[in-house]
């Protein structure tokens, strides 16, 4: 049978190491390893994923946000643009003057960045009701910039990190601040899919609030004071 269809030239693995270097383990060629994705890892116990890694995936996918800026200047907190939900508290101009000022302006233009937010909280619950201590589970659950009037959107809320309530939190807790302190606010560039867009973006994200399921340990407090953050509720 004869084809007219061009010599594309594709390797196709025939073995493991094959797979791996062209599929799986090669960070320069693995196709798999190119694809955003959330790596996990362990914290005093828990299971947690990066924020970061999870912003990554919902660029990648094309998510909608509702922004703070886009990426042309754009104030979408100003009345200008007659701002809905979030956009229009006074929370939210706080936050995009909080990231404008903490983008690294060697790498980026402050008026050339997608600025968004994300709120962070903790919750408990039960696995069963008997023996509810030995029983409960510890959750810390972040809602990224979701669009007005679907707040509670599972496209833009997700479980961070998750592990027993008899466990210390606040290394688990800690991390994902610093992590918006030193890493989000700063800037980030990102691949965004969204229609019309397709291109690399510079990105910064800062934080609304942490809303705590309970007292606030005392040495949790100290490493927000410690960050200069205000964000505990």
């Amino acid at each position: 049978c004869y084809s007219s269809a061009p010599d594309i030239n594709v390797e196709i693995p025939t073995n493991l190491k094959s797979a791996n270097r062209l599929c799986l383990k090669s960070k320069q060629y693995a196709l798999f390893m190119r694809l955003a994705s959330e790596e996990t890892f362990e914290i005093d116990g828990h299971a947690c994923i990066r924020l970061s890694d999870k912003i990554d995936t919902l660029f990648a996918k094309g998510t909608a946000f509702d922004f703070l800026q886009d990426n042309e200047g754009n104030n979408y907190t100003s009345p200008s643009q007659n701002p809905e939900g979030f956009n229009k508290t006074i929370r939210a101009k706080e936050i995009l003057l909080e990231c404008k000022s903490s983008l690294d302006r060697d790498l980026f233009d402050p008026e050339e960045t997608f600025i968004g937010h994300v709120m962070i909280w903790s919750d408990s619950f039960l696995l069963r009701f008997s023996r509810q201590k030995e029983n409960s589970m510890w959750l810390l659950v972040v809602r990224i910039c979701p669009p007005p009037g679907i707040t509670t959107s599972k496209e833009h809320t997700f479980c961070l990190a998750f592990g027993p309530s008899t466990l210390n939190h606040d290394r688990v807790i800690a991390f994902y601040m610093r992590e918006i302190k030193e890493k989000l606010m700063k800037g980030q560039p990102r691949y965004y899919g969204k229609e019309g867009v397709n291109a690399i973006v510079n990105t910064s994200f800062g934080l609304t609030l942490y809303v705590a399921d309970g007292s606030a340990p005392k040495s949790l407090v100290a490493i927000l004071v410690e960050l200069h953050l205000n964000w505990l509720h």
